[in-house]
């Protein structure tokens, strides 16, 4: 007669291993761009996969660097973990043309010169506008809107 002491083994576990997963980086967009037109490409050297922004549906924020969270599936997504990672967006301003509608000239009365009008395209901020005798230089810069006779330079400003 034979008699074993077997018990169970205990069960082995594998876990998904952490994948390679360096972001993109050198990003960049125009203030109110959506996050789903900021391209990601997954970068040499990292696990096989594919980027997306977790909240593909907002805007890339405002003017200066802006950090967004973007998620990395790999395409083995049997043996490697999805993991989530903040990249950093540089945002710049959108570019602005300003076209004058009217001259800016007017015959001396004594009230200050009226502001020019203006389209503009581009940027959604405002503009304003820079008066200076004669030429552009800070000694030159007016605090206002001419009122006296003379040559004036008006510069504008697209925010």
């Amino acid at each position: 007669m034979r008699i074993s002491n077997s018990s169970p083994s205990p069960a082995a576990a594998i876990e998904q291993a952490e994948p390679i997963a360096i972001p993109p980086s050198n990003l960049s967009a125009v203030v109110g761009t959506k996050l789903a037109d900021v391209a990601l490409t997954n970068p040499s050297g990292n696990t096989e996969g594919t980027w997306t922004w977790k909240a593909a549906d907002s805007t890339v924020g405002d003017y200066g660097e802006q950090k967004h969270i973007a998620t990395f599936t790999p395409t083995d997504s049997t043996n490697y973990e999805t993991v989530e990672v903040e990249i950093t967006i540089n945002v710049t301003k959108a570019a602005s043309t300003l076209v004058l509608t009217d001259r800016v000239s007017k015959t001396y009365d004594g009230a200050a010169a009226a502001e020019p009008t203006y389209t503009k395209t581009g940027s959604s901020g405002g503009v304003t506008f820079t008066w200076y005798r004669d030429s552009i230089s800070e000694d030159n810069k007016l605090e206002a809107a001419p009122e006296a006779v003379g040559t004036y330079t008006l510069v504008f400003h697209a925010n």
